[in-house]
Parts: C-alpha cells; structure tokens; sequence
C-alpha cells in the first residue's frame, strides 16, 4: 500500500573495518603462523573491507529504528534466516553472513530486509546491495513497503464487516496522508543514518506513494477460497519465499508477510478511490501486471470499462457471504502452509509468469 524508496551512493572512501569485522574475515580465511606466507590476505582484506560497509549500513538501519533482519540473501542463496522473528539481530545477521561463507568468492547481488512497526503500520524495508567492480559502479537501493496493521480480517468480521472497516479506515484520507508522510519519514531518518555513518555518501530519495493494484481474473478467482470469521486464515510469516516476483507483487511484504486477504482489500480500496474517499496525487491504481491506470487525483476521469475485470463480479450475498461471478474462471488456492515452511510450493504466490493475467 504505501512504498517509498532510496537510492544509495556510497562513497569513494568506505569506512575502515572494525575489530570486530577483522576478526569476522579471519573466521573465514585465517592469518597464518608468523612468518608464513599468508595467501589469503588479498581475499581476507577484500572480504573486511565489504563487511565493514555492510556492518555501517546495518548499524543505520538500527538507528532507524529497523531492529529486526528477516533474512540476507546473496546471489538467490540465503545466508542469514530469521525463522523466529528474533528482535535486536542485527549481530547475529552479520555473524550469520560470515558464517556462511556466501561472500567469500564475493558476490554480484546482496538483499538484506528488515522489519519494524511504526504509527499503525508493519514497515519492511529491503537493502540490495550490487558489488562494486572495475566494470560498474557500486549499486545499493532500498525499497520501504508498508500496510495498517488491520489490513486484515479480525474474527468477529464476515465479509461485510470487514469491508466496512476498510471503507472508513480508507475513507479518512488525513489518516491515509498521515501514514504516507510517515513512511517518508521513515526513509528520511534512514538517509540520515546512513549519512552519519557513511559521510560522502551520495543519496537520492524517491516518492512517497499509496499504491492500489486492481486484481485480474487470477486474482479475483482465487478470493473463491477466502474464508471468514474463526475460519479466517492468518497473514504468514515466511523468512525464506520460495520465489521472486515482479510487477506490482514484487514486495517485500507479499513474499514475507503474505496475506491472503491482500487481493480483497485492494479490491475495496479500488472501489475508494473511484468513488474519489481519496483524491490525493500521491495515490495511484495499478493493474495486477504494474501499469498506472489512474491517480486518486484523475479518478472521476477513468473508465472503468478500462479494468481488466468489471467491478460487479464481487458482492456480499443476502447471507453475508462474498460471492465471485461465475464469469470469473475457476482458480485453485495458493498451497501456503500454516506451519510457516520457506519450502511450501506456492509460497506467497507461484511463480510470477503464471501468477499475473495477461491483460493490460
């Protein structure tokens, strides 16, 4: 829902390693007895001097408030997973790091994601960092994703009730502004860190948006298997998502923290914004493959002919319950174990090219 960003350029002088550091690279390539040739110098100083830049950024992170690593990834492998969703790790992430090993040939891509709560939101925020060569430049961005933290069903709520907590929770556009302003606080106090911690270092922050995604037939086939009441399912934690995605979905919150009540409350924000709850410039409507359809500003001027599924295939029947147009093809269920396993086939969604329509 809300997602902000961070363009980082480190600095042409990097920060020294740290004793502590020094001491991490020798675990992996020991100095050798006095006197001896020390073949590994080379590596073991190259290996220092990227931990000493990783430990600097995990430091700001810290100091901003991101006490919380769920997993560092290197090259599609992970290297550190937090399975317990442990506070304060941030020294057990980098020890993990080193102990794995995953950076001592170096490495191309580093995505580390961390997590905290914030003014009514669950925030992620992921590090990618590329590895700085003769060949490229060193790349490193961060990306912050967050939602309310009742984005989802409570246990007393059937369809109905839900949706009309999501209606007034949408329909306060100062509290929706609010929270938007304060995901871009909490890129700026981030900035900040870094910058304290890196001096030289360049930095470009991105906008602040509220973004909507319009569920495709895909989507809108799989809330068939959504249930209610003491029935509903619960937003799951996954350290490890067993895969990527792209357009709109490539979200650190829809791989980690998957909910399966996501499509549905994107549906009834949809229907918010059209109805112009929230005419703001910083909103925006995408469709489930990543093209912008509309602002909340320019709502009143978009077709709805223009989604790729009319908005009458969901209602609430006399009953209560939610009720999908049989126009909607039949979509099974995402495979999402309860237990929480990373190696769950479907996990957070399957594989991206089989996961979003088509459509425009």
């Amino acid at each position: 829902m809300y997602h902000a960003s961070l363009a980082v350029q480190l600095p042409i002088k990097l920060p020294p390693p740290t004793p502590s550091v020094q001491r991490l690279a020798a675990q992996v390539f020991p100095r050798p007895r006095e006197d001896a040739d020390d073949p590994h110098e080379e590596t073991r100083d190259a290996l220092a001097n990227n931990l000493a830049v990783f430990e600097g950024l995990l430091g700001a992170f810290a100091d901003a408030g991101f006490d919380d690593v769920v997993a560092i990834v290197v090259d599609g492998k992970p290297a550190y997973v937090d399975t317990e969703e442990t506070i304060g790790d941030l020294q057990l992430a980098l020890e993990g790091l080193v102990k794995s090993k995953a950076l001592a040939k170096g490495f191309a891509v580093m995505r580390t994601t961390f997590l905290r709560k914030h003014d009514g939101l669950e925030l992620l925020a992921e590090l990618r960092c590329h590895a700085r060569s003769s060949a490229r430049p060193d790349e490193t961005r961060v990306r912050i994703s967050a939602r309310p933290l009742g984005h989802a069903p409570e246990r007393n709520e059937g369809p109905r009730e839900y949706a009309a907590r999501v209606r007034a929770l949408l329909g306060d556009a100062e509290r929706v502004e609010s929270q938007r302003l304060a995901v871009a606080e909490v890129r700026d106090e981030l900035a900040a860190q870094i910058k304290a911690r890196m001096p030289g270092v360049g930095l470009e922050p991105g906008p602040s948006i509220v973004r909507f995604i319009a569920p495709g037939r895909r989507q809108l086939g799989r809330m068939r298997h959504l249930v209610f009441g003491t029935s509903s399912r619960r937003t799951v934690y996954c350290a490890l998502p067993s895969y990527e995605r792209t357009g709109p979905y490539d979200d650190a919150l829809s791989r980690h923290y998957y909910s399966p009540y996501g499509d549905l409350f994107h549906w009834i924000a949809v229907g918010e914004v059209l109805e112009g709850k929230l005419q703001l410039p910083s909103v925006e409507v995408v469709s489930a493959t990543g093209l912008r359809l509309f602002r909340g500003d320019d709502a009143r001027s978009f077709d709805p002919a223009d989604f790729a599924v009319p908005r009458d295939v969901v209602r609430v029947s006399p009953e209560g319950r939610l009720k999908i147009d049989p126009s909607v093809p039949e979509v099974a269920a995402l495979d999402v174990s309860e237990r929480g396993s990373p190696h769950s086939s479907g996990w957070a969604g399957e594989a991206w090219a089989d996961d979003l329509d088509d459509e425009g």
